[in-house]
């Protein structure tokens, strides 16, 4: 079997190049032909970067090494976006020593892995490596010493900084709720709602999103991407309104309705995104229309840390607190009508 995953990267990989820029680190990168492989190769591309590691990391190692892994991944509409797969890898331990290829190999791979769940069907353009090697530092006779004036003053205090203006910025919060579909989280329904700081909240002004509201749409999975669709949509519809209401709030936005929004935004439209991500955790996605800044979304569990019931009775008692449903088996025999009306109360 690792015969025919090696004769794809012979037959897919088009040219390779390598760069060291300065000491220490070296980019290694294979460009690939068309067609192009997919993310969910997941065996082709972990040889990929286990081949460029052979060939340009591992014969300049030295001390203390660790390796990043990208890709340049192509959209079903044609734009490419460059990112970083995840953590560094260690590929010696720290007293120099290289660590079994086979431990590098299954770390590369659980990349792979991950990723390929997040992006599902894109396709890769280019895989390259990072190679990171820590410098020995400059000898103390050439270090340039900081020069002190005894003459100069220091204040004895730290001063205020001057507030710029006084006007509290609106934004949006959002939430999604999710069924199992192969396995897979399946947005059957989204919120949305615009909030002033200072001013009260009113249920009118939250819009709601329900797969059940798409019953001309045979497919599930065709609704589910309508009720991102028109979510979406309505954020642009409402920050056109506010053009200051560029942030949208998800509870729980690192780990959970981050990787929807991300995937759908990739696969599914021809924005452009630039996720912040930080120890495998996605802090901040910000959306582009070319290269202008449309909104962006970010975890308001990172601010207001706290299950969504208690947070929604503290902040905003008169709405009521989250509905409780039950996913146990969401697609009973009552159906997900039920659900709604649970949703929605």
């Amino acid at each position: 079997m690792t015969d025919v995953f090696v004769n794809r990267l012979f037959k897919v990989v088009e040219h390779t190049t390598v760069q060291d820029p300065h000491p220490g680190l070296i980019i290694a990168t294979h460009h690939f032909n068309k067609p192009y492989p997919s993310i969910s190769e997941i065996e082709v591309l972990s040889l990929a970067a286990l081949d460029l590691l052979n060939q340009y990391g591992y014969p300049s190692i030295s001390d203390y090494v660790k390796l990043i892994i990208s890709l340049t991944m192509k959209h079903t509409y044609g734009e490419e976006i460059t990112f970083t797969t995840g953590r560094s890898i260690p590929l010696t331990s720290q007293d120099g020593s290289l660590l079994p290829k086979n431990e590098i190999y299954a770390r590369v791979n659980q990349l792979f892995l991950k990723n390929a769940e997040i992006y599902n069907g894109c396709l890769i353009v280019k895989l390259f490596i990072q190679e990171l090697s820590e410098i020995e530092p400059l000898p103390a006779s050439e270090i340039r010493k900081i020069k002190h004036n005894p003459k100069q003053n220091y204040p004895g205090y730290i001063k205020a900084l001057k507030r710029k203006s006084n006007d509290m910025k609106p934004f949006m919060v959002s939430d999604l709720e999710t069924i199992l579909i192969d396995n897979k989280h399946t947005p059957y329904v989204a919120g949305l709602m615009l909030v002033h700081p200072c001013q009260d909240i009113k249920e009118s002004i939250i819009y709601t999103y329900f797969s059940e509201d798409y019953s001309f749409i045979e497919d599930f999975k065709e609704r589910s991407k309508k009720v991102l669709f028109d979510l979406v949509f309505k954020i642009k519809a409402l920050m056109k309104k506010e053009k200051k209401a560029k942030t949208v709030y998800f509870h729980n936005f690192s780990r959970f309705d981050g990787v929807i929004m991300l995937r759908y935004l990739v696969c599914h439209t021809d924005y452009n995104v630039k996720p912040l991500m930080r120890n495998g955790r996605l802090y901040e996605l910000e959306v582009y229309s070319d290269s202008n800044l449309l909104f962006c979304f970010r975890d308001s569990l990172n601010l207001l840390p706290g299950k969504l019931d208690k947070l929604a009775k503290n902040l905003c008692p008169s709405l009521g607190s989250k509905g409780s449903i039950d996913y146990e088996n969401p697609l009973n025999s009552k159906g997900l009508h039920v659900m709604k009306s649970l949703y929605v109360q």
